[in-house]
């Protein structure tokens, strides 16, 4: 009966139960060991067997609790290295979207640019008339307003503003000529009696709007410019 006495309460429970004792949880190892004892059906050899499986099955389980916590704490880790590699990735994967974004809004900028040079509109100069001593001093001088088709890509001029001052190809009825359009200035429009006797370079001709609406035909001429 020595055996007895170095079980567990847990074991001794398991032990009075197989010999059909009612037990409670309250009770001690030495209540139990009394009733195991107190049995009908108690012999030692068949009680030592007993407790041996008992204990047996009970270490068996402990094993497998053991390795099922072992499992649960490696899934566990397994999953944290997971969530931290995703996180990972996706901070990644942002800075690469991040990285697109900024080539396609560059991309978009250089595209509209181009456009801006590529583009076939017309350029209508808005002018007024000429300031009253502007008249006094040179009668000849009128101010109008000109639409000038554009038919070649524009070609910015270096070190000025492109949202003003452009190039552009004018087709003077056969002859295709340069010109320079300031989209924020006055063109001014020149009788040719008063440059008359100057050396001028005949640029083909262009059709002249004034404010009022009226429409004439004129050369387009390239003379000297006043200071």
């Amino acid at each position: 009966m020595a055996f007895l006495g170095k079980a567990k309460k847990q074991d001794l429970v398991l032990l009075a139960e197989e010999l059909g004792q009612k037990v409670s949880d309250k009770m001690t190892n030495i209540e139990l060991r009394n009733i195991i004892i107190g049995s009908k059906d108690y012999e030692e050899e068949f009680v030592r067997d007993q407790l041996s499986v008992i204990l047996e099955e009970r270490f068996e389980r402990e094993s497998e609790e053991k390795i099922a916590r072992q499992l649960a704490i490696e899934e566990e880790k397994i999953a944290r290295q997971h969530a931290i590699q995703q996180l990972r990735w996706e901070s990644e994967l942002n800075e690469l979207r991040l990285e697109i974004e900024s080539i396609r809004s560059n991309v978009k900028r250089t595209s509209c640019a181009e456009d801006r040079k590529k583009t076939s509109s017309n350029y209508r100069i808005s002018i007024g008339r000429a300031e009253e001593h502007v008249r006094e001093t040179s009668p000849a001088v009128l101010m109008a307003e000109a639409t000038i088709p554009v038919t070649t890509p524009i070609k910015e001029e270096k070190g000025m503003d492109d949202l003003r001052v452009v190039y552009v190809k004018v087709k003077g009825e056969q002859e295709m000529v340069n010109a320079v359009i300031d989209t924020g200035a006055q063109m001014p429009v020149v009788r040719p009696d008063v440059v008359e006797g100057q050396s001028i370079d005949n640029r083909g001709s262009i059709q002249i709007t004034s404010a009022f609406g009226e429409h004439e035909m004129g050369e387009i001429k390239k003379i000297p410019t006043w200071n």
